[in-house]
């Protein structure tokens, strides 16, 4: 199934990332950070060839914005030499329209492991399920080894078409499926306080039942 499957030579924005590259400025930052500690320091040669390994599984998190004539789209890159030590302040902006770098970046602080992406490339679940493989990957070439059920993302193969969707197209909007109706959530009422529909500036009545006792 890996021989079959062929890298398309672009990758289309989905409905949410279009948004990013034509709404940034300077006083906004889409560049998002997630972290873990460590048992033990890292080491930065392994955690360079465990990203490595992770390209051909994951290519869409190794891309950079390119714009055409119409709209923005990702262009997949080969390059994954993006492991620096932590330095500077976190999140800082990314090259969006780098030709050498994606937009993601992986940093390392002595037990502390961090990856910071771009927001139009993942939301913060998929970047959690990057996250795990690159950990897996990780301690996999450090003699670790996994369960066949330990619920850890598929590491090698080519990438499964739904990571690849617009799932906004599919799920979202008024033709996409609806989410099942759910209870509201629990909301705690002290005593003696009571809401009422109020045209006045001050939507609750309190009463204090001691108070009006001891008047």
């Amino acid at each position: 199934m890996t021989d079959q499957y062929r890298a398309p030579k672009w990758y289309p924005l989905d409905m949410a990332g279009s948004i990013f590259p034509a709404a940034r400025s300077r006083g906004w930052n889409e560049t998002c950070r997630v972290g873990v500690l460590l048992k033990e320091e890292a080491d930065p040669a392994r955690l360079r060839q465990a990203l490595a390994a992770l390209r051909p599984r994951y290519p869409s998190f190794f891309v950079g914005v390119r714009q055409g004539f119409f709209w923005y789209y990702l262009e997949p890159m080969d390059n994954t030499d993006v492991v620096y030590p932590e330095r500077g302040y976190p999140c800082r902006p990314m090259e969006l329209f780098s030709k050498s770098a994606p937009t993601i970046r992986v940093y390392y602080d002595r037990r502390r492991v961090s990856i910071e992406f771009s927001h139009l490339v993942a939301d913060g679940g998929g970047i959690l399920v990057f996250l795990q493989a690159l950990l897996a990957r990780y301690l996999a070439l450090g003699g670790v080894e996994f369960p066949a059920d330990s619920g850890l993302p598929e590491l090698a193969g080519p990438p499964c078409p739904g990571e690849l969707a617009d799932s906004y197209r599919e799920f979202g909007g008024k033709r996409g499926a609806k989410p099942k109706g759910s209870r509201p959530a629990y909301q705690y009422r002290a005593p003696g306080i009571t809401s009422r529909s109020c045209t006045g500036r001050c939507p609750w009545r309190i009463s204090c039942p001691s108070s009006r006792r001891a008047a």
